[in-house]
């Protein structure tokens, strides 16, 4: 039955209406929330390819919206292989991982940051993208580097200690040993004094 412009009509035309604003506005929410969000925020198509990024990620990357939308995924990353090969990864088991890597910026700056990868699927559960999470590591790299440069250190001056102390056991031995013949030597010459002054008065 074809609708005319009857009341039926007006209700279906209302509804898609109301439908399509619901959806517009939760699409709305959907890029406050991520646009809140501290954490760079990516959305990528199945072929690998920037759909839709937050302020966070903008921030983090030095890459405008305009300018990386519609880019290989891999653009930003130094390990781009490592990239590809962790979204085959997500694509094939279907769970959420996770690596290690570092993000180059438009004027080459290098961030060391975690990169979280999810599947992106429709009403069919067919994969349609991906999410990538960002995360910048700075900070907790810089302190494990110099955290592992304070072990370093202490390890070398706990060695330079053990050394001397090595050398000075050694040393103190050597001392204990001298001072063993000494005392041997004094016992035989004292003896041997003994004897001679005894055959003097025989």
């Amino acid at each position: 039955m074809i609708f005319g412009k009857g009341k039926k009509f007006k209700e279906v035309e209302k509804e898609l209406i109301k439908t399509r604003e619901d959806l517009d506005n939760l699409n709305l929410y959907l890029k406050q929330i991520t646009s809140f969000l501290p954490v760079a925020v990516c959305i990528i198509t199945r072929v690998n390819v920037f759909l839709d990024v937050n302020t966070s990620f903008e921030n983090l990357s030095g890459y405008s919206a305009s300018e990386i939308i519609g880019k290989p995924v891999e653009t930003i990353f130094e390990d781009k292989e490592g990239l590809i090969d962790l979204i085959k990864s997500i694509k094939k088991k279907g769970e959420i991982g996770s690596k290690e890597g570092v993000v180059v910026t438009p004027k080459n700056k290098k961030i060391p940051v975690k990169v979280f990868c999810g599947q992106r699927k429709d009403n069919q559960n067919d994969i349609t993208g991906y999410f990538l999470t960002i995360i910048d590591i700075s900070e907790t790299k810089e302190f494990q580097d110099k955290l592992e440069q304070t072990v370093e250190e202490k390890t070398k001056e706990l060695r330079k200690r053990l050394n001397e102390l090595e050398i000075f056991n050694r040393m103190t031995v050597g001392r204990e040993i001298t001072m063993i013949d000494l005392k041997k030597d004094i016992k035989k010459l004292k003896e041997e004094l003994q004897k001679v002054q005894e055959e003097k008065k025989k």
